[in-house]
Formats: structure tokens, sequence, C-alpha cells
């Protein structure tokens, strides 16, 4: 009994061993204190900020070494986004304590606070860059505004919501602007002359995005549905089931979770078809990560779900290829790095990870 208890637990010993020399090498990122909700890549990939629940302050990281580069102080809650300029030398932030601001990266200084607003007011959860890297959108509560980046100053005041308007999104062509809002509409503006060029209706609305140049729009909701607009025309092209989309960087494939049955599904955009579901992928008002830049993998957590890890699948099989494992509370967000060798992964546990997949 004794030799066989020993030659078990040298089994296990070895597979252990060569799971962990098998497993990817990672940086953690410490020194937060409260749960890491969110972070970013740079467009080069060379930083990483991360913000922290309960907390108005904001961490860059080198996304090699893991190592603080500076701390952007200033917001006094919760960082409700963080976008970087396309450049990189600037980075837009938006909080609840309603606020947007500007920051230099390299100074860490505060360049433009481009609002504040009153406690009465919707606070802005979101706040860009236009794709020239020219201009800010963000969100007052019930207008989306658009300000010149060198100046601060104010070019555009979009309305026509009843109620609250937020989460603003540029065109890749920078030459629409949508945003969501009254919890059932999106709306597209033309950038230059501020007109509304169309009102699309979708029950529970909570996420928008273009595609495609701007030629196709998306919408998903609560209602666990996810559409495919013509931008144009405002007509309806396709209808998915599930929400939480991530997109392909070509635009061809779409992410849906959320479903009836709470898996990962991989739909063609042009057609509708559904191209894969993922077995096991339980990502039920979870979150979705992204593709990678080859659009051949995907990155998934289940937020808020007990789960610790963060899981890598690949898309035309619809397998799981990789887990990463090692925080030890629920894993908040993970994306891939802009050339794909990399995932941030962000945790309750009050770090975050940088993972090297090559």
């Amino acid at each position: 009994m004794s030799r066989l208890l020993c030659s078990l637990c040298l089994a296990l010993c070895f597979t252990a061993s060569l799971h962990a020399e098998n497993a990817p090498k990672f940086a953690e990122l410490k020194g937060h204190e409260t749960p890491v909700l969110d972070a970013v890549f740079s467009p080069d990939g060379k930083k990483v900020t991360t913000a922290e629940a309960y907390r108005g302050d904001i961490k860059i990281w080198d996304a090699d070494s893991g190592r603080q580069l500076r701390k952007l102080e200033g917001h006094s809650q919760f960082v409700s986004s963080i976008c970087f300029s396309p450049d990189g030398m600037k980075i837009v932030t938006t909080s609840f304590d309603r606020s947007t601001r500007v920051w230099d990266v390299e100074s860490g200084k505060q360049l433009h606070l481009l609002q504040q607003q009153n406690q009465q007011m919707t606070p802005s959860l979101r706040a860009v860059f236009s794709p020239d890297g020219k201009t800010v959108a963000g969100s007052d509560g019930v207008a989306i505004k658009i300000w010149d980046v060198d100046s601060g100053k104010e070019l555009q005041k979009l309305e026509g919501y009843t109620g609250r308007a937020n989460y603003p999104i540029f065109s890749l062509d920078g030459k629409k602007i949508a945003s969501i809002g009254d919890g059932e509409t999106a709306k597209v503006w033309d950038v230059d002359t501020g007109n509304e060029l169309i009102t699309l209706h979708h029950p529970g609305i909570n996420f928008a995005t273009f595609l495609q140049e701007g030629k196709k729009f998306v919408t998903s909701g609560s209602n666990r549905i996810t559409i495919i607009w013509e931008t144009e025309s405002g007509k309806e092209l396709q209808k998915m089931e599930g929400w939480l989309c991530a997109f392909s960087t070509d635009g061809k494939k779409i992410a849906t979770g959320g479903g009836t049955d709470g898996d990962i599904q991989i739909w063609d955009v042009d057609s509708g078809k559904k191209l894969q579901e993922f077995e096991g992928g339980m990502v039920r008002f979870a979150l979705l990560g992204t593709f990678s830049p080859d659009g051949k993998k995907i990155v998934t957590v289940r937020g808020n779900f007990n789960d610790s890890n963060a899981r890598i699948w690949d898309v035309d099989s619809g397998k799981e290829i990789l887990k990463l494992e090692g925080h030890t509370r629920d894993v908040n967000s993970a994306y891939f790095s802009p050339d794909g060798k990399k995932v941030i992964t962000t945790s309750s546990d009050r770090t975050a990870r940088i993972w090297a997949l090559e």
C-alpha cells in the first residue's frame, strides 16, 4: 500500500510540475487596494492601465516587466472608462465623480478637465478619442459632447434623447458617432454637422458599436438579443441570440454570450449563421473578453461567478486551448494585447496579471 501511495504521489507531482512548466508566464501587477475591475493596453502594447473599484486612481504599468510607471490622481470615485489616444500619448477617463479628464501619459499630468457634471446628472460612463485623435466624445448625462483635445474646447453638443445619453462611439472613419440612451434607443449622428441620421430601437439596450467602416451597426440588450443594422437606412439585417458582444478585428465574426443555454456562440456577421458554440463556455450574465488580433482565438471570463480563471478558446474548433489560472478570486476582465502575444486579466483579489502567451 505504501509503495502504491508513493507511486501515486510521484505521478501527481510530475503532473503538477509538467502543468506548471507548460503554464504561461505572467507579471503580477500588485499594489491595488481594492478589486481591479478593468485594464487597457496602449495601442503599441507596451503599457497597461488599471482601474480599481471604489477608488479614482489610475495606474500605468510597463507591459513587459509589470513595473508601475506612474499614477494618475484626480478622480475621487470609481473610474468607469479609460481610453488611449491612437498615438498612445494621451488618456481620456470618466468617473462616477461625474468628471471627464484628459491626461498626458508620459508625465501623468492632467491636461484638461473637460467637464464636471452636477450631482443630479447621470455620470458619464465612457469617453473615447476620435480615430485621428483630435477630438474626444463623452456625455453630460443627457447629451453627447465632442471636445477639441488640444484646447479642451467644446465643439458639438448632440441632443435628442428624452432621458439619459451615454456610451458614445466613433465609426472607424470618424465621420459618424453613436450612443445609447433612454433604455431602448441608439442614435447615430453626422460628426461634422451634428445632424441626427437614424434612431434604432432595441429593448433594454446596453451595448452598441459600428462595424466595417461604419456601414453596419450592432446593438445588444438585456433581452439577450443582438441585432446587426444597416447604418444608412436603419434596416435590420441580422438578429442573433445572446448579448455582451466581442468582434473579430476584420469585423466578419461576432461572439455572443448569455443566451438561453449560457454558452458562447460565434456568428458570421454577413449571413447571421452560427459558426461555432463553445462547449462549457457558461458565460450567462458574464463578461466576454476579446478576439485575438488574427481572429483565431477568443479569451473569456465568468465575472462574478466565483471563477478565478480566464479561458482561451480556438474559434474554429470551439475547444478550450488554455486556462489562465492563478488568481485567488473572481476574474473581472481579460483582453488580448494588440499583437496577440499577451493577455491582461484583472481580479477581485486586488491584482492584475499580464500573461505571456509566446
